[in-house]
C-alpha cells in the first residue's frame, strides 16, 4: 500500500470516527461532554485511524468497522456510564447514520469535483478537505430538524432499544455471512466471515429467545400482580362491609345505652339538689354502683362489635412485629396507615438483605413518615407501606401524605447526616445507616415526588433490592433539583 493510500485512509477515518461520537451525543441529547471526554474521543479517534490503516492490508474494510464499533463501545461506555448493552445499539444506529452521510457527501464532493476539475484524483487533499465539510453541512442542517434537535425520542424507550440492539446484531451477522458466501474462493479470510457471521447470528437468536423468555416471565408477573390486586380489592370491598355492619352494630350499642346514662345523670343532679344529707349519700353510692356497672356493660360491648383491623402478614415474626408496632404508632397519631404485602419475601431476608436491617429501615423510615405528617398542614394524614416484587425485584415503598423533603436534604442523603425534621426528633441517622445497608447489598433508593393537585400522596421513599446501588430522584421539580446538583451521584428524572 502506498505511503499516500495511508495518510489518505488515517484521515478518513479519523474524521468520520469524530462525526460518529458527535451523532452519538446528538441522537442521546447528551449537550455537555466534559473537556476529559472531548480528549478521549480524540485520542481514541486516532488509534482506530491507525488501527485501520494496518488492519487494511490484512482484512477488508467490513472486517474493520465491527472490530473499531466494538471499541468504541466500550469507550462510549465508560464516558456516559450508560449500560454497555445501550452504547452498543446507540453506536451503531450512529455509526449508520454516519456511513450514510460520508456516502452522500463522497457523492456530492466526488459530482462537483468532477465538473470543477475534471481529471482530478479522487485522493486528492482536495478531496479529503471537501468531503468532511460537506458532511458537516448535511449533519448541522440535519439536527436543526425541529423533531431531530433534541436526539431521538426512541432511544428513551429500554424496550424499542433492545429490539433495535437485536436487529442491528442480526444484520451485521447477515451482513459478514454474505461478504464470505458471495465470494468463490477458499481464502481463510472469506472463510472467517462465514464463521463470524454464523456466530453471530447464533448469538442474536440466543438473545432473542432469552428475550422472549423474560417477556413472558413479566407477563406472568403482570398477571399475578393484577391478581393480587383483584383480590385486595375484594378484601377491601369485603373490610367495607364489615366495618358498615360494624357501625350499624356500635350505633345499637351506643343507641341502648345513651337513655340509661341520660336517666342516670338526671338522678344525680336531683339527689345533688336535695337537702337530706343521708339519703342523697344512700342514693349516690347506689348510683355510682350502677354508673360503673353500666360503664363496665357498655365497655364490653362495645370491644365486642369493634375487634382491631389485621395487617397483612409476611410470615416472618420480627417483620410483622415492626409492622404492628409502626402501625400503633400511626393510629396514636390519628394517621390512617395501609399495608401491602404483594409476595413472600423469604428469599429477600434469605439472600439479598439481614432481617434485622430490613426492621431497621422499616421502622425509621416509617416514623420519618409519620413526622412528616405531623409536621404537614394536610388534612389527610396518610400513610402506605407496600412490600414484595416489582418489576422483577423486591422493593420496599412508603408513601406518605406529609411536607417533602428541602432540595439540600435531598443532595447530601447518604453523604451527611440531615434531617429536614431536626425540631420534631429527626436525627439523619436513619438514612445514613439506610445508604450503608443499601450499599452493601447494591439496592437502590429512590425517592418520588408528586405534584399535589394530581396525587393522594405527597411523596414515596423506595427501596428496590436491584442490584444497580443507584440514588435515583423522581419528581415534579426535577429541574429544580439538577441546577442545585454539582456531581453525577444523583440520577434525577422529571415526573408530574
Amino acid at each position: 500500500m502506498e505511503k499516500i493510500d495511508i495518510i489518505n485512509n488515517i484521515i478518513k477515518i479519523f474524521y468520520i470516527s469524530l462525526y460518529d461520537y458527535f451523532i452519538y451525543f446528538k441522537i442521546t441529547n447528551n449537550r455537555n461532554p466534559k473537556i476529559r471526554k472531548y480528549i478521549i474521543i480524540l485520542l481514541s479517534s486516532m488509534i482506530f485511524s491507525g488501527i485501520y490503516s494496518i488492519l487494511i492490508r490484512y482484512i477488508g474494510a467490513v472486517a474493520i468497522f465491527p472490530i473499531i464499533l466494538f471499541f468504541q463501545t466500550i469507550i462510549l461506555t465508560f464516558i456516559t456510564k450508560n449500560k454497555i448493552s445501550y452504547c452498543l445499539t446507540v453506536a451503531s444506529i450512529a455509526f449508520i447514520i454516519t456511513y450514510v452521510i460520508y456516502i452522500l457527501s463522497v457523492v456530492i464532493s466526488g459530482t462537483l469535483l468532477s465538473l470543477l476539475i475534471p481529471k482530478i484524483n479522487f485522493n486528492n487533499l482536495i478531496s479529503l478537505i471537501i468531503i468532511p465539510t460537506i458532511m458537516n453541512i448535511i449533519i448541522t442542517l440535519f439536527f436543526k430538524i425541529k423533531r431531530f434537535k433534541n436526539g431521538f425520542y426512541f432511544l428513551k424507550k429500554s424496550n424499542r432499544i433492545s429490539k433495535i440492539g437485536i436487529l442491528c446484531i442480526f444484520f451485521l451477522g447477515v451482513i459478514l455471512l454474505f461478504c464470505g458466501l458471495l465470494q468463490k474462493s477458499e481464502d481463510v479470510l472469506l472463510n472467517s466471515y462465514v464463521f463470524a457471521g454464523v456466530i453471530i447470528i447464533t448469538f442474536n437468536f440466543i438473545i432473542w429467545i432469552h428475550k422472549q423468555i423474560t417477556a413472558q416471565y413479566n407477563d406472568e408477573m403482570k398477571n399475578r400482580t393484577i391478581d393480587i390486586q383483584k383480590s385486595e380489592i375484594n378484601n377491601m370491598n369485603n373490610t367495607i362491609e364489615e366495618l358498615k355492619e360494624k357501625n350499624i352494630q356500635l350505633s345499637t350499642v351506643i343507641h341502648k345505652y345513651n337513655n340509661r346514662f341520660s336517666a342516670l345523670e338526671n338522678a344525680i343532679i336531683s339527689s345533688l339538689n336535695s337537702n337530706n344529707e343521708m339519703e342523697t349519700s344512700k342514693e349516690l353510692s347506689v348510683m355510682l354502683q350502677d354508673l360503673k356497672k353500666m360503664s363496665q356493660n357498655f365497655s364490653a360491648e362495645v370491644m365486642k362489635n369493634n375487634k382491631n383491623n389485621k395487617l397483612p402478614t409476611t410470615g416472618i415474626i420480627g417483620i410483622d412485629n415492626i409492622f404492628k408496632y409502626m402501625y400503633s404508632i400511626a393510629i396514636n397519631n390519628n394517621i390512617e396507615f395501609n399495608l401491602k404485602i404483594n409476595d413472600k419475601i423469604n428469599y429477600l431476608i434469605d439472600n439479598i438483605i439481614d432481617k434485622d436491617e430490613l426492621e431497621t429501615i422499616i421502622g425509621d423510615h416509617i416514623k420519618d413518615a409519620i413526622i412528616a405528617i405531623n409536621s404537614s398542614n394536610n388534612i389527610h394524614k396518610n400513610i402506605m407501606a407496600v412490600l414484595g416484587i416489582v418489576e422483577d425485584s423486591y422493593e420496599l415503598c412508603i408513601y406518605d401524605t406529609g411536607i417533602e423533603f428541602e432540595i439540600e436534604t435531598l443532595i447530601n442523603l447518604g453523604k451527611r447526616r440531615i434531617t429536614t425534621h431536626k425540631e420534631t426528633g429527626g436525627s439523619g441517622i436513619g438514612f445514613m445507616t439506610t445508604f450503608n445497608t443499601m450499599n452493601k447489598c447494591k439496592g437502590s433508593i429512590i425517592i418520588e415526588e408528586y405534584n399535589k393537585d394530581n396525587n393522594d400522596y405527597t411523596k414515596a421513599v423506595i427501596f428496590r433490592f436491584d442490584g444497580k446501588g443507584e440514588y435515583k430522584i423522581r419528581s415534579y421539580r426535577a429541574e429544580m433539583i439538577k441546577s442545585e446538583i454539582k456531581d453525577n451521584r444523583i440520577v434525577i428524572e422529571k415526573i408530574t
